[in-house]
């Protein structure tokens, strides 16, 4: 039975090197990775007295208001990683990691003043000294150590486990941990960056005294003061808090899911700042002048999961001729607003996957009506399904429709809600739809999502995916070569072979509209955030 929370927000959970994980509580699914970083063989150094946050221009204020889209569904970062990004944006007000990204998706120091890299498996990581958990107590390196060993626990089943890939972890020293990896892994870097790989207060959690899954204890910006489950959240600036201090004394979270009500908070200005995934809203906030909006790139994509086991696109033939009608352009301009670009299995932003040259890139309907019709499948009808989960979805399918129509096939869409699409989909075998739009994320290097085109043990997609051990060894070679020219060729191969397939499709990049007050805020807002938290440095969004 599929676990609803597996996949939420594009990471969905692989099968560890170790054997499947146990599955805990329900996630939604979709799934993962992006930015570059190099695991090289010999010994290499990061060093940087950067504190991993940055300070923007505004002026302290006593309250920001945060009109928030969706509530945090779980708030324990071990076990909730591969959920939701909704609870993501939470763990890095309250939370700190060992490494972090800048401006530039680079990882940087966050918990961790530096790195050494002995081997192609062995890191060496010092840490900074003084870090306080919200608790008052000083954080220590058995806290890091054993914070690692808990993401790696099988009975945890954290989503980072496959992604770290972690051997060993122990205190070196009196600031230091040694980490040791199954194997080189040219994301492990990329992945200690990730929202859910966190530090929590393990003598706390030894003790008993600290349950993840009811409170939040951190070494980040902001506590906890209250909280009212799907309504609001009270966070307190973190006076111990290592970096930067915030700019906010309090950030007051308004859950409202509602484009409209978060448009006309931002209008009446009982909102600073917040969030939407629907492309319409940039023209919707147009006439406001006093309200500042951004596109930002998040790695993200939209993809088409095809039913390549029970339905008409068994035939590779059908499923080619799928990919041969599928307009791009008209996506990104008609449904998208314009947002966005083609995309490849790695996203464009790594400039090694070029979408235009992939496989089936080029639309051809003269070739996919042919294809079509040669394979008897010309009048047969097929379901898109359509989640209200994912914005943007609905208008794909519009699209996507009146594409494949012109192939002779019929197109039924249907439009339905996040629990009975993710039954239908991910639930095992059988599956039950023709075709799913769903997306994946890229996050913070490009190995970062292959793992869930590992056939082998991509377990989520049992019900749709035909086994491909060709591609399940691209994978795994692109995850133990370091970056450079030689793994960039393996991407490619490994991305040329996905399209082939025409099993899982890409389609284009899923971005998303900051916005915020600008007549009363100062808002630092990056371009791209490779983890999918756009409002990233919240803690330093100050008055104007």
């Amino acid at each position: 039975m599929w676990q609803p929370k597996r996949v939420l927000n594009g990471f969905a959970k692989t099968d560890s090197p170790r054997g499947p994980k146990r599955r805990r509580k329900p996630m939604i699914a979709l799934v993962v990775a992006a930015v570059v970083l190099s695991a090289v063989a010999g010994c290499t150094k990061t060093d940087s007295s950067k504190d991993g946050s940055r300070s923007a221009e505004g002026k302290s204020l006593d309250k920001l208001v945060w009109a928030k889209p969706v509530d945090a569904a779980s708030i324990d970062p071990h076990i909730d990683a591969g959920g939701n990004g909704a609870d993501w944006e939470f763990f890095n007000l309250i939370y700190s990691n060992l490494v972090t990204l800048n401006t530039d998706q680079k990882v940087i120091p966050a918990l961790a003043t530096k790195w050494t890299q002995e081997s192609p498996t062995t890191y060496i990581f010092d840490l900074r000294s003084g870090v306080k958990f919200s608790n008052g107590r000083e954080m220590t390196q058995d806290d890091v150590v054993e914070s690692l060993n808990r993401l790696m626990d099988p009975k945890v089943a954290s989503v980072m486990a496959p992604r770290l890939r972690i051997k060993a972890s122990s205190a070196v020293g009196t600031n230091q941990i040694r980490v040791e990896l199954t194997q080189p892994n040219s994301s492990f870097l990329a992945a200690l960056a990730m929202p859910m790989a966190v530090v929590l207060p393990m003598k706390e959690f030894d003790a008993g005294s600290f349950d993840p899954d009811k409170e939040m204890i951190g070494t980040g910006p902001y506590v906890v003061a209250k909280r009212v489950k799907g309504q609001s959240w009270t966070l307190k600036r973190n006076a111990d808090f290592w970096g930067p201090a915030p700019k906010a004394a309090e950030i007051d979270v308004k859950i409202m899911t509602e484009d409209a009500a978060r448009i006309a908070a931002l209008k009446d200005g009982t909102a600073d700042v917040t969030t939407f995934d629907q492309p319409d809203a940039q023209n919707l906030l147009k006439a406001a002048t006093n309200v500042t909006t951004q596109v930002q790139q998040q790695n993200l994509y939209y993809r088409l999961d095809v039913n390549a086991k029970t339905s008409v696109f068994a035939d590779h033939d059908v499923r080619e001729a799928l990919a041969l009608s599928i307009d791009r352009e008209t996506i990104i301009n008609l449904a998208l607003g314009g947002a966005g670009q083609a995309s490849a299995a790695v996203v464009p932003s790594f400039g090694v996957c070029d979408a235009s040259k992939m496989p089936f890139a080029q639309t051809d309907i003269n070739k996919a009506k042919a294809l079509v019709s040669a394979a008897g499948a010309t009048g047969k009808t097929v379901n898109i399904l359509a989640s209200s989960a994912i914005g943007g979805a609905s208008e794909i399918a519009q699209v996507l429709k009146s594409n494949l129509e012109k192939t002779g096939l019929k197109v039924k869409i249907e439009q339905i809600e996040v629990g009975p699409w993710a039954e239908r989909v991910f639930s095992g075998e059988p599956a039950d739809f023709d075709i799913s739009i769903s997306f994946f994320g890229n996050y913070a290097d490009p190995n970062m999502v292959l793992p869930n085109y590992r056939t082998a043990s991509a377990s989520f997609a049992d019900g749709y995916q035909v086994k491909d051990q060709t591609l399940s060894d691209l994978v795994d070679k692109t995850e133990s070569l370091p970056k450079g020219d030689e793994r960039d060729a393996v991407l490619v191969d490994t991305c040329k072979r996905i399209a082939e397939n025409a099993n899982v499709i890409p389609l284009v990049t899923k971005d998303v509209i900051v916005a915020y007050r600008g007549d009363k805020i100062v808002a630092d807002i990056g371009k791209v955030d490779s983890v999918s938290v756009a409002l990233r440095d919240m803690a330093q969004y100050g008055a104007k």
